[in-house]
């Protein structure tokens, strides 16, 4: 066994990350029984079911197309930041869902909610195989499978429990309650542990050898935290539209497209489709000034200033 540092898996992350592929299969058929209503609220007649189609339908092109590539992210991004991203799409993508107000919308918000849970499915497998050596891999792995397997069970009678008491939103309400609560678990999960022992041939331990950690600058990121409260803030008016807003004199102005009568031309859908874009420029040119220290370096070795390496050489026997 070695150890390593870092964003690792450590024991207890396959747990709330099974939980977490469980809802994302849920999800594929929870609709079934919220159809009529959904069709509803988005102005489709009853009597058009094949226009609602995609509603279900929409879901499965995300999901199923992540399934090959998520693994390989995984492996050059790390397992636990993967996990928390697709978590976290899969969040939003139940927002966009329960805010909807047309039939594309919808169909977008179930796409979304595809790409974040077919994420969740290889990123939770891969984690197993790091922890666990070869000949013990077989039982967790089951239960990852079984999970899922009974996840998509229990979706139309998960729907059919809270319609019973409350309107098909909140279905997804939960979804984006649960997702981000998982989320921030497995995050702690990952920072309480920052030592972790993997099995001897897990790719995790040659990964820490040959890659360059980036530990990121204690700095606040003003730009980084206008356009991430922006982008959402704005989203959601674009969706809600209160009356208030509307009928103002000033600020009803921010609803009037520019062109058309797509929502998304109007002032606040383009700040929000703006910021959306922006926000990941930001990071990712904060990311890149971060510091960074090649891994496999004895801390007694490295200059004071360099930030503290992500491996450590096995224990002697």
């Amino acid at each position: 066994m070695s150890e390593v540092t870092g964003s690792a898996p450590t024991r207890a992350l396959p747990g709330p990350a099974a939980v977490a592929v469980a809802f994302a299969a849920a999800d594929t058929y929870v609709v079934v029984l919220a159809l009529p209503d959904m069709m509803t609220s988005v102005g489709v007649p009853i009597d058009q079911l094949q226009r609602a189609a995609p509603i279900v339908s929409g879901f499965l092109p995300g999901y199923v197309a992540m399934l090959p590539l998520i693994g390989r992210i995984a492996d050059l991004r790390g397992r636990v930041p993967v996990l928390v991203f697709s978590l976290v799409l899969f969040a939003f993508g139940s927002l966009v869902t329960a805010l909807a107000y047309d039939m594309p919308s919808m169909v977008i918000g179930r796409f979304l909610q595809g790409v974040g849970g077919g994420g969740l499915v290889p990123a939770t497998l891969a984690p197993v195989a790091d922890l666990y050596p070869k000949e013990r891999r077989g039982v967790p792995l089951g239960v990852v499978s079984a999970v899922r397997e009974i996840g998509s069970v229990i979706g139309p009678l998960f729907g059919a429990v809270v319609l019973a008491f409350a309107d098909w939103r909140v279905i997804f309400a939960i979804n984006l309650a649960v997702g981000l609560v998982l989320a921030a678990a497995l995050r702690s999960l990952a920072g309480r542990s920052p030592l972790v022992e993997l099995a001897a041939d897990s790719p995790l331990v040659e990964q820490a050898r040959q890659r360059r950690v980036e530990t990121k600058v204690k700095r606040p990121d003003l730009v980084g935290a206008v356009l991430l409260l922006a982008t959402p803030a704005a989203g959601a008016l674009v969706f809600v539209r209160p009356a208030q807003l509307l009928r103002d004199l000033t600020w009803g102005q921010l609803f009037i497209p520019y062109a058309g009568s797509g929502r998304w031309l109007t002032p606040i859908g383009l700040i929000a489709v703006g910021a959306a874009i922006l926000f990941p420029r930001a990071a990712s040119s904060r990311s890149g000034r971060s510091s960074t220290c090649a891994a496999g370096v004895p801390a007694r070795s490295r200059p004071t200033s360099s930030a503290p390496c992500c491996w450590r050489p096995p224990r002697p026997a």
